[in-house]
């Protein structure tokens, strides 16, 4: 990749991962329009990316020719399994797009405050969310999922996770990269004991499983890179 040049390795890197809304329309015989719906109310997440971009190519022969686009809009390739779970959330609430988007936003709170309950050992970065007989404090999982499902919605997890087709990818992402965090007191912390590696070497090997290859633009400022290549690699 290093030796790619960065425009190029973006285009692959967007080719790889992403469709644009139009060919996540034909990926799931769906309209631009129904797309922008849902997104609108928050049925699906919202594209990761929006460019604009211009090129222009010059030869002895043709001379100088250039063109632009604006405001591509790029979908993770996951966003065809949201896609097909609102078209189905919208048949079974008739066609309403408020009750539709209330429904999957109390679906995916009720998974997460599962994941949450389920996992309490890997949340150790989360200590607020639990009281001292490690039950859900109820304010501060609202807290927390409203943090969780905003990021959602803004099409954030389709940057830096791995397959974030649901919430379990999500999840296991965003809490072993707190745990990270917590381990090496934001990457500050300098000398760790046996057992203190040990902890942050396993946890970066689980968030390696969960986050994906970041964009050539900023891999360099990228928890890949700090967590991962610094411990794993």
């Amino acid at each position: 990749m290093k030796h790619i040049r960065k425009t190029f390795a973006m285009i692959k890197y967007l080719s790889d991962n992403f469709y644009t809304i139009e060919e996540l329309s034909q990926a799931t015989d769906t309209s631009t329009e129904t797309i922008e719906k849902m997104v609108e109310y928050n049925l699906i997440p919202r594209w990761t990316y929006e460019i604009n971009c211009s090129i222009s190519e010059s030869s002895l022969l043709m001379g100088t020719l250039s063109a632009s686009d604006n405001n591509i809009k790029f979908c993770h390739k996951a966003a065809v399994n949201w896609v097909e779970r609102a078209k189905e959330t919208l048949f079974v609430n008739s066609n309403n797009y408020v009750t539709a988007g209330n429904v999957t936003k109390q679906q995916m709170k009720q998974k997460f405050y599962d994941l949450f309950n389920n996992h309490k050992s890997i949340c150790i970065g989360l200590s607020e969310l639990y009281d001292e007989q490690e039950n859900i404090i109820g304010c501060k999982f609202d807290e927390q999922f409203d943090f969780i499902y905003q990021n959602w919605c803004n099409g954030a997890y389709g940057i830096c996770t791995k397959n974030p087709c649901d919430e379990n990818n999500i999840f296991y992402k965003a809490v072993y990269q707190i745990l990270l965090n917590y381990l090496t007191n934001q990457n500050e912390k300098k000398v760790y004991t046996d057992n203190e590696l040990f902890q942050v070497i396993n946890a970066a090997k689980k968030y390696d499983l969960y986050v994906s290859e970041f964009t050539p633009l900023s891999f360099d400022i990228s928890s890949r890179k700090k967590f991962v290549n610094k411990f794993v690699n």
